[in-house]
């Protein structure tokens, strides 16, 4: 089935888009370059001077951002001193040797940029604080921050907790505010299933039926909104679910060929009633 686009970009949608890609585009590079001038420098530069230096920089995009009448380069200003918050953190860090852990330095990052989320009531900019929060949480997994939850037998299972409350709550307040879909509710269900799958590589088999009821709720609540932007990335998610808990229970020593038999089958027959369904729900909202 052909899915019929409802959106005809005209030449001026084009030049807008165009045009804000490339302020972005050139704004995202500024920042990084000084990142990027500092580390090329670094043996050349006093302390002073680096440190100086971002802050200067971050001074600058928050004046833009303030005294900007234009909304997207205000916008673009804040993302950019919100890049440089965590290149300052960074930078003293490094000099003074602070001997931090690196979890730290994204979770104060994301907890410096908090207030502006709210502030501006950016979506884009609530992503960013998300993300540095499970970038923290990652690694604070890594050294083994989660072992005094000794009710969680998967400590990976406090990724998944958290992004399925974020996209919770994310779901509640665009009911309240009747918010339209949104790319950055694509990026928390992604967030969702990427940690739950990851996990599911490491847990047992019985534990699998745990998070079964993930894939329900997700399955009756946007099959009624007919959302494909969510329900998409849960069924490829659902069957790497099936995958794994299969791979789970074939003994590979022995009969790894029927077990890839089984994948393959597995793949097929389920992956094509998914793509079926998901078929007859965009042939329902071009009717």
């Amino acid at each position: 089935m052909q899915l019929k686009l409802k959106s005809n970009p005209t030449k001026k949608d084009w030049l807008t888009f165009i045009n804000i890609a490339l302020l972005v585009s050139g704004a995202l590079l500024l920042g990084v370059g000084v990142i990027f001038f500092i580390a090329y420098n670094w043996d050349n530069m006093c302390k002073f001077f680096k440190i100086s230096l971002v802050e200067l920089s971050l001074i600058t995009a928050f004046a833009f951002y303030y005294f900007s009448k234009n909304p997207t380069i205000s916008k673009v200003s804040l993302y950019i001193a919100t890049l440089l918050i965590g290149a300052l953190l960074a930078l003293i860090g490094q000099i003074y040797q602070m001997g931090a852990d690196s979890y730290e330095l994204f979770l104060f990052w994301s907890l410096l940029i908090i207030p502006f989320s709210i502030i501006n009531k950016d979506k884009t900019l609530w992503i960013i604080t998300i993300t540095l929060f499970n970038i923290s949480l990652i690694l604070y997994y890594s050294i083994g921050g989660l072992k005094y939850l000794p009710w969680i037998s998967n400590k990976l299972s406090v990724l998944f907790i958290f992004n399925l409350f974020i996209l919770a709550i994310w779901e509640l307040i665009s009911k309240i505010y009747n918010s339209t879909n949104s790319w950055q509710r694509v990026v928390l269900i992604l967030y969702c299933n990427i940690s739950l799958i990851t996990l599911l590589f490491d847990t047992k088999i019985y534990n699998l039926i745990l998070y079964l009821p993930y894939f329900i709720v997700i399955y009756l609540y946007y099959f009624k909104k007919e959302d494909l932007t969510i329900l998409i990335p849960t069924a490829i998610a659902f069957l790497l679910y099936v995958l794994i808990a299969i791979s789970k229970v074939i003994n590979w020593q022995n009969f790894w060929f029927i077990g890839l038999l089984i994948l393959a089958a597995t793949s097929l027959i389920l992956g094509g009633y998914l793509i079926k369904l998901l078929q007859n729900i965009a042939g329902e909202k071009d009717v």
